[in-house]
């Protein structure tokens, strides 16, 4: 099954990476016309970054040990992708140059790694009384 390739650390230590990179581009390297013309488009673009992180980072050390406790990851992973959020729009502020901090992309963040909690509770909830039967 290709999906078990996400059980490997490696994809969500290349989404960490990638989160870093994409947040400290300079504004002026990001376009402006065409699908990147859509307003609040990076609100989106910030759900989706951490609500992957959440999801990758789950699934990776739910498949390496069996011994953990589902919520406490989950729990873990939403705190940590959240900090790491608003580190980065603090990062933003205070180190770059050419980035703005954005309260809004802050709660899309914190938004995005929520929703991905949830639905990584559920779906590893269902998952688990499925092969209990």
């Amino acid at each position: 099954m290709p999906l078990r390739i996400l059980n490997h650390s490696w994809p969500a230590i290349t989404w960490s990476v990638v989160i870093f990179v994409l947040l400290t581009l300079p504004a002026k390297a990001i376009p402006s016309e065409g699908l990147f013309g859509i307003p609040n488009l990076d609100k989106a673009v910030h759900f989706v970054l951490f609500g992957g992180l959440v999801y990758l980072w789950v699934r990776y050390l739910l498949a390496k040990t069996k011994s953990l406790d589902l919520k406490q990851i989950i729990l873990a992973f939403f705190v940590i992708s959240s900090a790491y959020g608003i580190g980065m729009e603090y990062f933003q502020r205070y180190v770059l140059v050419d980035r703005h901090f954005d309260y809004a992309d802050i709660l899309a963040d914190v938004s995005g790694a929520l929703v991905a909690a949830m639905i990584c509770y559920a779906w590893f909830v269902s998952r688990k009384a499925r092969q209990q039967k």
